[in-house]
C-alpha cells in the first residue's frame, strides 16, 4: 500500500511522538484523530493563500477569498462549530487585508495555482525510488522569470513576519524544490516566499485627553498617524512617524532564495531518513509524551493527551479515522 508523508507530518513526528500518534497513528486513542473545529489561523491561512495566488495569477482575488471562506463555513456547520459573529469578523478582516495587499504589492506572475504533488521518495539504496513512500507537497504557484528560471512560490499568513534567515534555512522549501524537480524533470532555481502580517491597520491610538498617541508600537500606519495629528492640530513625532513608516505589513523574500543542486539533492537524502522515522512510528511503538512541555500550549490534543481513553470527550472534539498507514486514500 502507498504511504504518503508530508512535511507537516515529519515536523510533528520530530516535535512530539504523542501528537504524531494522535494525528496519524492509533496507539494512544485507538484511532487517528482529526479536530472537528479547524484552528482559526489555519482557516485564515488557507483562504489567504488561495486569494493572493489568484491575485498574482490575474484572477478574481475577492471571489477566491469568498469561496475559500464559504468552504470553511460549510465545514464548521457540518461539525456544529459555526459562529456567525466569528465568521463575519474573519471575512471583514481578510477583505481589508486583501485590499491593502493588492494596492501595495507588485504582481508576481504565477501559473497552475495550488499545486499538489505526490512524489516517490528515494529508496534507501539511493539507486531508485521507494515503492511505498510518497512525499505529498502543496504549494501555491510557479513563477518563471525573464531569464527562464523556475521559482516555486509560497504565500503565508503570519502572526509575525519571519526573518529572512529563518525562511532561507527552512527544510520545507528544499523538500518542495526536490519534489517539483523530480516530478517536472527541470531544475528549480529556488523559492519565493511572500508573507503577510495577519492584522489590519488600526486607526491611530487616541489618549484619554483626546490627543493622538505618539507610541511607536501602535498597529497603525504612518498615514493614519499623520492624519490624526493634523486633525488634532498636534505636531507629529518624527521618530514615531519613521517607525510606523518602516513597519512591514507584507514582505517578499528579497533576494529570492536560491537553492543549489547539491542542496536539493541533500533534501532527497534527508527524505530517506524521514521515511525511516515514519516507518518506525507506523510499526506501533509506544509514543513518548511531553518531551518538550513548551510545545504543548498550541497542541490540538492537549485536552485529551493525559487520558485519551475518555471516549466521550475525544468523540466530542475529534473525528476518528484509521491510522494513516491503513488508509485506502493516498492523501493525508
Amino acid at each position: 500500500m502507498i504511504r504518503s508523508i508530508s512535511h507537516s507530518e515529519c515536523q510533528t513526528l520530530l516535535t512530539c511522538q504523542a501528537q504524531h500518534d494522535f494525528r496519524y497513528g492509533n496507539v494512544l486513542a485507538g484511532s487517528s484523530l482529526k479536530p472537528k473545529d479547524t484552528p482559526v489561523l489555519l482557516r485564515e491561512g488557507r483562504a489567504w493563500g488561495r486569494a493572493v495566488a489568484a491575485f498574482h495569477a490575474g484572477e478574481d482575488a475577492e471571489l477566491a477569498l469568498s469561496a475559500a471562506i464559504g468552504e470553511d463555513v460549510e465545514q464548521q456547520r457540518e461539525n456544529g462549530f459555526y459562529d456567525a459573529d466569528a465568521h463575519l469578523e474573519t471575512a471583514n478582516k481578510l477583505d481589508a487585508m486583501l485590499a491593502q495587499y493588492t494596492a501595495e504589492s507588485d504582481r508576481l506572475p504565477i501559473d497552475r495555482l495550488e499545486h499538489e504533488l505526490l512524489v516517490p521518495v528515494p529508496s534507501r539504496s539511493g539507486k531508485g525510488d521507494s515503492n511505498r513512500y510518497r512525499l505529498q507537497v502543496f504549494f501555491d504557484g510557479v513563477h518563471v522569470d525573464a531569464g527562464g528560471r523556475t521559482w516555486l512560490v509560497e504565500f503565508k499568513l503570519r502572526k509575525k513576519l519571519s526573518p529572512y534567515a529563518m525562511i532561507a534555512n527552512s527544510r520545507q522549501i528544499r523538500y518542495y524544490a526536490w519534489a517539483y524537480q523530480h516530478e517536472a524533470g527541470q531544475p528549480v532555481a529556488g523559492v519565493i516566499v511572500d508573507e503577510r502580517l495577519n492584522a489590519v491597520p488600526k486607526p491611530a491610538r487616541v489618549l484619554k485627553n483626546g490627543q493622538p498617541s505618539h507610541a511607536k508600537d501602535q498597529m497603525t500606519t504612518s498615514e493614519l498617524y499623520a492624519a490624526a495629528c493634523r486633525e488634532a492640530n498636534v505636531e507629529l513625532n518624527e521618530e514615531t512617524l519613521a517607525t510606523l513608516s518602516a513597519r512591514d505589513w507584507q514582505k517578499r523574500t528579497s533576494p529570492p532564495i536560491f537553492l543549489s543542486q547539491e542542496e536539493i539533492a541533500e533534501a532527497g537524502r534527508e527524505l530517506v531518513s524521514l521515511g525511516e522515522q515514519v516507518r518506525d512510528a507506523d510499526a506501533g511503538r509506544y509514543p513518548v509524551r511531553n518531551v518538550k512541555p513548551q510545545t504543548c500550549g498550541g497542541c490540538s490534543f492537549k485536552e485529551i493527551c493525559a487520558n485519551p481513553h475518555e471516549t466521550d470527550l475525544v468523540d466530542a472534539l475529534f473525528e476518528r479515522n484509521p491510522a494513516k498507514r491503513d488508509r485506502k486514500d493516498i492523501p493525508a
